[in-house]
């Protein structure tokens, strides 16, 4: 690699590979010329055929070496096909066919490229069949749920009424993160169409989705949310998040503790904190705690299970949606603070839409 960088420090030759062959070739190709000219200088008085000469193998050497260039370009010719293909995958999926029987070192390398593109795409495709499997196998089961507690809200007694609500209204929710989730994985862009949302609507409808479980705790939640910020999100997958990060909060809390969220604007960007008063964590925990099946997960405080997921899949909604995510903790029994930082915030609102969701806020 040494001689590599040092041509590729070389002004012409930097961003071409042609030309660092070219370069290292061309002082064996001057020699011929420079021979000539000075066996010119040394003849004393020059004759014409000499001169005829001198011309001729000067102009012989010029077409030689543009000859040598335009060879040299046309050899790089697998490397610029192997960058081309790679970026016509990532833009499009199609799978190429490279040639890969040459026995050289670019053959190798395009016989690489080709065994990689095509392991990729048989893992998108097995990935892709596994998330079908899942979406018909967890439909089938959440329908018939939905259709159980339709027939419970039949019921006389206003109680059994109310919980069949909640477990239909719940069902519904599930039923589109499903289809939300399963639109991200396949990384279609309509899973993340932005729109503009009431943030204090969306909190509400958080928090009162946790009435159950924060209830059981006797937790107390607090939403401080000015109720005219607006964020451009894909308020399905954002909400998801918000309740993984919510949940988790609820989940490593002790009975009668508080959670407390809050939401700042400052310049372009507003930032949604969720704190509370639980468990806390160590230090080295805060750097786990986002990767996949993490193992920094434990149970909560009635022994709830962890699965190390909602975190990470909360990350990569927020991601993607051009926000980032942060936690804090000052230690063990201490508690936790998350912070989710979005850009680009959009202030106007939007149509009836989001008049829909702040009239639900205010139920």
């Amino acid at each position: 690699m040494k001689v590599y960088d040092i041509f590729s420090k070389i002004y012409p030759a930097r961003n071409r590979y042609a030309m660092k062959f070219f370069l290292a070739a061309l002082p064996g190709m001057l020699v011929p010329l420079i021979a000539l000219l000075l066996f010119i200088l040394n003849c004393g008085q020059v004759k014409p055929v000499i001169l005829v000469i001198g011309i001729a193998g000067t102009l012989l050497s010029v077409g030689l070496i543009m000859f040598a260039w335009s060879l040299f370009k046309k050899l790089t010719a697998p490397v610029v096909l192997a960058r081309e293909t790679i970026a016509k995958y990532n833009a499009d999926h199609a799978l190429p066919t490279l040639p890969v029987d040459y026995e050289d070192e670019i053959g190798a390398l395009l016989a690489t490229i080709q065994e990689f593109l095509d392991n990729i795409d048989t893992q998108l495709t097995e990935k892709s069949d596994m998330i079908d499997l899942l979406s018909h196998d967890l439909r089938s089961p959440v329908a018939r749920i939905m259709g159980l507690s339709n027939l419970i809200k039949l019921d006389e007694n206003p109680e059994n009424v109310e919980y069949a609500e909640y477990i239909y209204n719940d069902c519904k929710n599930l039923l589109t993160l499903l289809e939300n989730i399963l639109l991200m994985f396949r990384e279609d862009t309509t899973a993340f169409e932005a729109q503009n949302v009431n943030l204090k609507g969306l909190i509400n409808e958080s928090v009162n989705f946790f009435t159950l479980a924060a209830g059981d705790k006797q937790l107390t939640l607090t939403a401080d949310i000015d109720e005219d910020l607006v964020i451009n999100v894909q308020a399905g997958l954002f909400t998801q998040a918000i309740r993984n990060i919510l949940g988790n909060a609820i989940k490593f809390s002790k009975e009668g503790k508080s959670i407390f969220i809050t939401a700042q604007k400052k310049g372009q960007e507003v930032s949604i904190t969720i704190r509370d008063e639980g468990v806390g964590m160590k230090h080295e925990d805060l750097l786990k705690i986002f990767e996949r099946f993490t193992k920094a997960g434990k149970k909560g405080t009635h022994g709830e299970a962890s699965f190390g997921l909602g975190l990470y899949l909360s990350k990569k909604i927020i991601e993607k949606q051009g926000g980032k995510i942060t936690a804090e903790s000052e230690g063990v029994n201490k508690g936790a603070k998350f912070v989710i930082t979005l850009y680009q915030l959009i202030t106007k609102k939007s149509g009836n839409k989001m008049k829909n969701l702040k009239d639900g806020a205010k139920k």
